[in-house]
């Protein structure tokens, strides 16, 4: 005789496989990663169970081709999702991260004349905001020399490095403008001399601070350099001005610096004059004579008078004449001159002596 006894059949969930598939993206200094596509392999016939949620990071910021993207808290949903249970999570797939667009800019900085085209400029670029860059460049150049306004630079050998710099692509040459600015260009009026009551002589100036490479040839024209002096104006210093004439020069500005025309004085020659007299007379007055004035000048022109003298005296004898005079300045000034001495002559004639014949007296016979 059988006794029967009802058991329990018990239904374990199936265990399903998911799968994900995850997008490219460019680089934009972050993991997050998008999934594309879901599956789950394993699940019996037609039930209705199918893959759901879950976010997704790449392995690091950096760019590269298949980098791994982990996408975890993904969940199963569908009628049938009772019978099942998810035997992965997290998830793996590759995914590429390609490398962003540096935009290199550079700005151009203003600079002097120089007499070359070489330009500094500063970069800068569009990185991502806490990425380490070092933007560096080989050469910049203006398109030529010249001194103008907005001109065109170009950038060459432009460079990135840095822990960040793999995940960019870049440009390797840029433009950019900036001004040339005129150079300073000193016009200096030369210093010029003449002698009191002669004319003036030609007027010349100087130039400083040209750009390497330049010189005079680049000036066309010439300044308007003037004075006050004359043939008839007094010794001393007079201002020589300049102005612009026809002065151009296309790289610089202009500016002018007086010179000074010194007027010396003439030259006057003071003369003792040449006397004679008797041994044993006194010295005449000694007087002099002047040449070498100019201006139609005359003595009126001087102050003071020379100092006239003679060592010859009263008892000089004749066998030592001719005895000179000496000339020097004495008091002798004038304002337009300077004073050149030349000795004169005293000489001593033989004085006259009377021989007379005694009167006598005799006896007639």
């Amino acid at each position: 005789i059988f006794a029967f006894m009802n058991g329990a059949l018990s239904v374990t969930p199936a265990s399903v496989t998911g799968s994900i598939t995850a997008g490219d993206k460019v680089y934009d200094g972050g993991i997050t990663a998008t999934i594309t596509t879901r599956s789950l392999s394993g699940a019996v016939g037609s039930d209705a169970v199918s893959l759901s949620g879950g976010t997704a990071s790449f392995d690091n910021k950096n760019a590269g081709t298949a980098k791994t993207v982990t996408a975890s808290g993904l969940s199963l949903s569908g009628a049938d999702m009772g019978n099942y249970v998810l035997s992965t999570n997290p998830v793996t797939t590759t995914a590429n991260i390609t490398p962003a667009a540096l935009v290199v800019s550079a700005t151009g900085q203003n600079k002097v004349y120089d007499g070359t085209t070489t330009a500094a400029v500063s970069l800068s670029d569009n990185r991502i905001s806490g990425d380490v860059l070092t933007d560096s460049y080989v050469s910049a150049d203006f398109d030529d020399k010249n001194a103008g306004m907005g001109k065109a630079i170009t950038v060459n050998g432009i460079s990135i490095s840095g822990i960040d710099s793999g995940n960019y692509t870049f440009n390797t040459s840029t433009g950019a403008s900036a001004n040339i600015t005129p150079a300073a260009l000193t016009v200096n009026a030369d210093n010029k001399s003449k002698t009191y009551g002669a004319g003036n002589p030609a007027l010349t100036a100087s130039y400083h601070g040209f750009a390497a490479g330049d010189d005079s040839s680049v000036v066309s024209g010439s300044p308007d350099l003037s004075t006050s002096a004359t043939e008839s104006s007094a010794a001393g210093s007079y201002p020589i001005t300049g102005s612009l004439g026809t002065l151009s020069a296309a790289n610089y500005t202009l500016s002018f610096v007086d010179g000074t025309l010194s007027v010396n004085k003439a030259n006057l020659t003071v003369s003792a004059d040449s006397v004679s007299r008797g041994y044993g007379q006194t010295n005449p007055v000694f007087t002099a004579s002047y040449s070498g004035f100019v201006n139609n000048d005359t003595s009126s022109a001087l102050n003071g008078n020379p100092d006239l003298s003679t060592g010859a005296d009263t008892n000089s004898a004749v066998d030592g004449s001719p005895y000179p005079i000496n000339a020097s300045a004495g008091t002798l000034s004038a304002a337009n001159y300077s004073f050149a001495f030349v000795d004169g002559q005293l000489t001593v004639t033989q004085a006259v002596l009377t021989v007379s014949a005694d009167s006598l007296s005799k006896l007639y016979g």
